[in-house]
């Protein structure tokens, strides 16, 4: 298993024993629900070799983006700690989008669906 680095002369491999599945999904619907990309992820460690622990003690894990709305000069960010999310909007009328701007906003809906020991965490 590797991870993926992506930088300024291209993309680098590492070894770290960890298993990423990536899933990008939306709904072809009107309202809300159809201006939503859903990103799932599903992480499991797997080790690189017989030396390596049976499990992992810390793991964090980020999600990250660069929304430029139009105009990425006049780009504010924010974030709404209660939602547990990220922001951007475009702070002003724009030459693509007039005075309609777009916003961008991106959240964590949860961890886990069901924690299953051995399987989505273990003791």
């Amino acid at each position: 298993m590797a991870c993926r680095l992506l930088s300024e002369d291209g993309i680098h491999l590492i070894e770290v024993g960890i298993e990423v599945r990536q899933s990008v999904f939306a709904f072809a619907s009107a309202g809300a629900i159809g201006n939503i990309i859903f990103v799932r992820y599903r992480i499991k460690y797997v080790g690189t070799g017989t030396s390596d622990p049976e499990q992992l003690t810390d793991v964090y894990f980020g999600a990250w983006a660069d929304p430029d709305l139009g105009d990425a000069n006049d780009d504010v960010v924010g974030v709404d700690v209660p939602r547990n999310a990220g922001y951007t909007y475009g702070n002003g009328p724009d030459p693509q989008y007039g005075s309609q701007v777009p916003a961008f906003f991106i959240d964590f809906f949860s961890g886990p669906r069901a924690y299953i020991a051995g399987e989505t965490y273990n003791r």
